[in-house]
């Protein structure tokens, strides 16, 4: 994109951020790219599942706070330390 984004990157189904944005993503992959799944927002932030962008809710346009949301390639993560 040529805009310097950090990447920034959501553990996976982790948090009910991560499991929002793969249900604003494949909610948008069904109905061929309707606008209304477009947009996931997560209070502070906003996630554009198309572009694979974060930015901030209220600062749409500021650039130096955007950021790269990669997504994971599977659903398998490592245990916490803490789990039974």
């Amino acid at each position: 994109m040529g805009l310097g984004l950090a990447a920034y990157l959501m553990e996976a189904f982790d948090n009910i951020q991560s499991q929002t944005i793969e249900r604003f993503y494949n909610n948008y992959i069904i109905t061929n790219g309707l606008f209304k799944h477009r947009y996931a927002v997560l209070g502070e932030w906003t996630v554009d599942v198309k572009l694979r962008i974060m930015f901030l809710t209220d600062e749409p346009g500021n650039f130096l706070m955007m950021r790269i949301v990669v997504r994971g390639t599977n659903h398998i993560r490592p245990r916490r330390s803490n789990s039974r």
